[in-house]
């Protein structure tokens, strides 16, 4: 066994064969002795303890001590172990010791007595039958020359001897040994040895390695015991009934436990040295609190905090591409675009970390050589913002990234939060203060790395109480993210390591300077057949997961699933399509647990009938376009938060005197399009072969239905002046047109946003033919050919081209001018339609 390494065990005889053996004596040197497991009292080095044995196991224990001169081994079990300890039940410190005295009893009890020579710890258990052999080695004390150690000792025994003065028996008998006593270690056995404290905190004592640790963890204890013994009676008043020290050991005890079971996590955490200067400095402030006091589980909450967070960033899983883009493939249909940004944006992260030059394991905040050389600053990694409408699979995106990356997922839902604390924290000085949302995530998972998704950006708000989207500044900024404080830790913590996400249904209501931080990803709404694919392979299967169905027990026709996504949902997303087919599943589990027999009926046949007797009446109609062959009336398309949407703007003329009257619930910028529109029609007036004075004698009503639902933005500026020149010419417009562009008071059409949105809003309402401003070209060129090949798309400048496109080729022979729009095929995945620049006004003169 020498060979190996190993150290061989001396001899227990030649060992106390020494005239006096001390854990100096001892210290690196293994001894085999018998080993006494304790159930309730820990024996310290130096006190002299009676012990009661009896049993066969006892008579072979003492046996086997005369042959290593009474050595024993004490070791003190765990709560709630049996009669026939293990090794794990035991603890791993224990108390060197020789057996003195030795008394049998005529009932069979022996007694002896243990005097405590050195601690030892527990390297194995050599044999279990007919007594316990284990090997030890004793612990070395750490040699401190700490001036103030005689001091902390002195203060250990003056409040030794106020706390035993209460007790004048044990005054009497303990005062000359308290007399004789100076070494520190000494004063630390001795009080330990004769205070009433919990088995367990006896073993805390025992454990720590050097005098102070012992000493200080003692002083704290007194402290606590005159404090308790002060508030047991009124101030100036003597005692009547002293209360005896066991009395109070249990709430000494827990607050010792306490302190102790914080220190070790606080250690054990791997805090950095400022935070850890913090954390010391509250300990101790926390040692001279009791339990009674206010303060007490104020600090405690604090100091409980500062270890559970994840201090230690450790090393980052390596990034498996390819595994990458196999769960985003798994978990979503379609968004090909989507993905491959997300591959990039994994892709890069992986190579800085291949490249970096640093020693800083796992963390993605390293500095490449070349750039920071010509740029002075340190490249970022920016963060990724999904921008959609709800039901799209923005959360789910970012369960995937974390699956891909092997980190875990926290998701900070930020809707209506409105307080600058819920992301900093309170300060300590309020009652009922928290760390912040980011603080406490990054604690409840446990790990300094996850994926932190910040959910609904949009929907934050202000109170006066701060500015939380000011706030997620400092987070999501990588040159403050390596110093991130919380108003309740109050030390700096990194989270430059956080993966952050974030998501919102639109930007709009974000502010500049934190769009700024952001790399914005957009995922548009769903097509029928990329919501049918969806339901196929995602919605369905979990859904049947979920209410216990199985293949045998239902089977879906695909039929099904386009008559519930045409009939009984219109949205962007696919939340209420799976909330239809749940709906569908728990009619056939009810009907499976209600039917114990299923033979012949079952797997029930989900067509377009079963899904009509579900769920009833369909709610909407078949995708066609509301007919406008009234003058007037004009189909639009405009962008929600929800997806896109078709409106049928309605105008009407009636007597009166210059009075504009818009009603449907716009916004502000929706009505200051619907005056421009109008100023662009009384400008054009005589050119359109309307009468100059129109308005001098009537009033004009602009009406938007869907009144409930609130509509802003310039997108209905063309849609607004067509309806107006459609009214007052009392020409019908083209039924399968619809329109979006802003307009200008010369009649240019500007861009709009949220194109893809729209496209597929008049896709879905089986429009025909959409009227885009020609600057919103490019932002189709990500469309899937699939959502264009129905579609006729005319792409315009000017208004005098809406006219042209709006209005049925009848009505365009009022204008000896006008020119048919010419057809191209701009782009092989449509028919889209360029009317020339030069086209005039459609009336002409």
């Amino acid at each position: 066994m020498a060979g190996n390494g190993e150290r061989t065990p001396q001899s227990i005889n030649e060992q106390a064969a020494r005239p006096a053996i001390t854990s100096t004596g001892l210290a690196g040197t293994p001894i085999v002795v018998p080993l006494l497991p304790l159930v309730e009292n820990v024996v310290f080095p130096k006190a002299v303890y009676p012990l009661v044995l009896q049993g066969e196991q006892a008579e072979s224990l003492l046996g086997a001590a005369e042959n290593t001169n009474r050595l024993v081994a004490l070791f003190l079990q765990r709560e709630g172990v049996g009669a026939e300890p293990s090794a794990g039940d035991l603890y791993r410190v224990g108390t060197l010791s020789r057996l003195s005295e030795i008394k049998r009893e005529p009932d069979g009890l022996i007694e002896v007595t243990a005097e405590g020579i050195a601690p030892v710890q527990l390297l194995s258990i050599k044999q279990w039958n007919p007594h316990v052999t284990a090997e030890v080695e004793a612990i070395e004390p750490l040699d401190e020359q700490d001036p103030a150690l005689e001091s902390l000792a002195a203060r250990t025994l003056e409040a030794y001897r106020g706390l035993v003065s209460a007790d004048p028996a044990a005054a009497a008998r303990l005062q000359p040994v308290i007399e004789e006593t100076r070494d520190p270690l000494d004063v630390a056995y001795l009080v330990a040895a004769t205070i009433p404290i919990s088995p367990s905190a006896r073993q805390a004592i025992l454990e720590a390695r050097s005098p102070s640790a012992k000493l200080l963890q003692l002083l704290t204890f007194l402290n606590k015991a005159q404090e308790i013994s002060a508030s047991s009676h009124p101030s100036g008043e003597p005692p009547r009934n002293v209360v005896s020290l066991p009395a109070r050991s249990a709430s000494l005890d827990q607050a010792v436990l306490d302190r102790l079971d914080l220190e070790k996590q606080l250690r054990d955490a791997g805090m950095p040295p400022a935070a850890w200067r913090v954390a010391q400095r509250e300990l101790d402030r926390f040692s001279l609190l009791t339990p009674s006091s206010p303060d007490y589980n104020l600090v405690r909450t604090y100091l409980q905090w500062l270890a559970d967070l994840p201090w230690q960033n450790g090393s980052e899983p390596d990034i498996d591409l390819d595994r990458a883009r196999a769960i985003l493939d798994r978990d979503h249909y379609g968004l090909e675009e989507v993905k491959l940004r997300i591959i990039e944006h994994l892709a890069v992260r992986k190579l800085r970390r291949q490249r970096a030059n640093d020693n800083q394991a796992g963390c993605d905040v390293e500095t490449l050589p070349d750039v920071a050389s010509t740029s002075g600053q340190a490249p970022t990694q920016p963060v990724l913002c999904l921008v959609g409408p709800p039901g799209v699979g923005k959360t789910s995106l970012g369960r995937s990234i974390s699956e891909a990356l092997n980190r875990p997922f926290v998701r900070i839902s930020l809707g209506g939060v409105s307080d600058e604390a819920e992301i900093r924290g309170h300060r300590r000085t309020y009652l009922g203060a928290m760390p912040g949302r980011i603080v406490q995530s990054l604690s409840r998972v446990e790990s300094s790395q996850p994926v932190m998704m910040l959910d609904e950006l949009d929907k934050m708000g202000g109170n006066g109480k701060g500015d939380p989207t000011a706030a997620l500044l400092d987070v999501l900024d990588p040159e403050q993210q390596t110093e991130f404080v919380d108003h309740f830790i109050e030390v700096p913590f990194d989270v430059s390591c956080v993966f952050f996400l974030a998501t919102a249904n639109t930007l709009e209501s974000v502010p500049e300077a934190l769009r700024d931080r952001l790399e914005v990803i957009r995922l548009s709404g769903y097509t029928e057949e990329e919501k049918a694919q969806i339901a196929a392979r995602h919605l369905v299967p979990r859904q049947m997961l979920w209410h216990a169905l199985n293949d045998g027990d239902m089977r879906w026709e695909p039929d099904a699933i386009l008559q519930i996504i045409r009939s009984y949902t219109r949205e962007a997303g696919v939340r209420q399509l799976e909330r239809e087919i749940a709906t569908v599943c728990r009619r056939v589990a009810t009907l499976v647990a209600q039917d114990g027999d299923t033979t012949g009926r079952f797997p029930f046949v989900i067509d377009s009938a079963f899904v009509t007797d579900v769920l009833g009446t369909p709610r909407f109609l078949p995708a066609e376009p509301e007919a406008t062959d009234q003058p007037g009336v004009v189909t639009g398309v405009f962008w929600t938060p929800v997806g896109g949407d078709i409106m049928h703007i309605e105008a009407l003329m009636m007597p009166g005197s210059k009075t504009l009257t818009i009603t449907g619930q716009l916004g502000e910028v929706m009505r200051e399009s619907a005056q421009t529109a109008l100023s662009y029609v009384r400008a054009r007036a005589e050119d359109l072969r309307i009468a100059p004075d129109f308005y001098e004698r009537h009033d004009l009503h602009l009406h938007i239905p869907s009144g409930a639902v609130a509509k802003d933005g310039p997108s209905a500026g063309i849609a607004l002046a067509v309806a107006i020149v459609s009214l007052l010419t009392d020409t019908p417009v083209s039924g399968d047109v619809a329109m979006t562009g802003e307009i200008t008071l010369r009649g240019r059409v500007l861009p709009v946003g949220g194109i893809k949105e729209k496209v597929l809003a008049a896709r879905r309402a089986g429009v025909h033919k959409v009227v885009l401003p020609a600057q919103n070209r490019r932002d189709l060129d990500d469309v899937q050919p699939e959502i264009l090949q129905d579609l006729e798309l005319i792409f315009v400048d000017t208004m005098d081209e809406v006219l042209a496109a709006a209005f049925p080729l009848s009505a365009r022979g009022l204008s000896a001018s006008s020119k048919a729009p010419r057809k191209e095929q701009a782009n092989p995945r449509a028919t889209m339609l360029d009317v020339p620049s030069a086209a005039r006004a459609m009336h002409q003169q």
